[in-house]
């Protein structure tokens, strides 16, 4: 841990402002990995009272840490932010580089999280922007997040669990008829003694779409529902849905495919989003419109000029940070 070396032993009068700001990038990652001693504690405590530079680059991160996470408090997500906060050792190189692009954004959290997802550095599986990764679990069984996903693992002796923190699973369960493989989001939950089966956290709803075999689902209000192999469902806590067979092409992202058989337009932009680095706003009367088609995720760019080309939609880009979709008329 360079923190309790390298802000040690720099005196006052050598330190530079971007090596006080790394010093104190480095401090912040060791106090928020739980694992900080008494004598590291007075350490730091010496540090930062040793320069004005180093108090105030204490601030900068502090505070550059703080906004990122306010929007989850805002949103009444306060457990998320301090469970995010509470970085075990082998999450310390996330937020260190987490970190210091707050820095270099001067706190632009909205950027920042768009470059690593913040509120999901402390799951058990987890993937990045523009990234999908397969992981094997405990009994053999499979699991594939998409883009900006994260699981948190739970297996015990009379169940498989898992549990969908964020983004989207695809599952390929291993078959045991005493152990079913529970999959869970907010809104419910997903079982199956062996499936193949995605399952989704959206904005207002849980999604599930099975390929092979079947699979059970209990919403938080007790409601169940089985969904055949080629047909999907949406759920919420209170209510769900009749199964439809389009629903099935949910799961098109673990090819790295968006099939979109008119759907809004919105919900095309939505699926994008994990896949890009910078932001995209798209307006109200835009993401109304109509959209059938096949599209690569790996290639956003194409995508959005494909868009252009088939609907009366303008794209407009401000550098690799922001893009606006808006109609032609508007």
């Amino acid at each position: 841990m360079t923190a309790a070396v390298s802000p040690h032993a720099a005196s006052a009068a050598a330190v530079s402002p971007d090596a006080a700001l790394e010093a104190a990038i480095d401090w912040m990652v060791q106090m928020r990995s739980g694992t900080m001693t008494d004598a590291e504690r007075r350490r730091f405590d010496a540090w930062r009272a040793a320069d004005p530079r180093h108090h105030a680059a204490w601030a900068q991160v502090s505070g550059a840490l703080a906004t990122a996470f306010e929007p989850l408090r805002r949103n009444g997500s306060a457990h998320l932010a301090d469970t995010a906060l509470r970085v075990r050792p082998n999450r310390r190189r996330a937020l260190r580089n987490a970190l210091g692009l707050l820095i270099a954004a001067g706190a632009g959290a909205a950027i920042v999280n768009r470059q690593i997802p913040l509120a999901t550095l402390t799951a058990d599986l987890r993937t990045g922007t523009g990234e999908r990764k397969t992981f094997v679990l405990p009994d053999g069984s499979e699991v594939t997040l998409n883009a900006r996903s994260a699981v948190n693992v739970a297996y015990g002796n009379s169940e498989r669990r898992i549990h969908l923190q964020a983004g989207a699973l695809f599952a390929r369960v291993m078959q045991d008829t005493t152990t079913p493989f529970v999959a869970s989001t907010a809104d419910g939950q997903a079982r199956t003694a062996g499936a193949h089966f995605m399952l989704a956290r959206e904005a207002e709803a849980s999604s599930v779409a099975v390929i092979e075999q079947s699979v059970d689902i209990i919403n938080a209000a007790g409601s169940r529902a089985t969904v055949a192999a080629g047909m999907g469902l949406r759920f919420t806590r209170d209510s769900i849905a009749a199964p439809l067979a389009q629903l099935a092409d949910l799961a098109a992202w673990r090819s790295g495919m968006l099939v979109a058989r008119d759907i809004p337009l919105g919900d095309v932009i939505d699926a994008m989003r994990p896949y890009r680095r910078g932001l995209v706003r798209v307006s109200s009367n835009a993401a109304r419109l109509r959209v059938l088609g096949a599209f690569s995720l790996d290639d956003t760019e194409r995508m959005l000029v494909s868009l252009a080309q088939t609907l009366p939609i303008t794209v407009k880009r401000f550098s690799d940070v922001l893009v606006m979709v808006d109609t032609r008329e508007a």
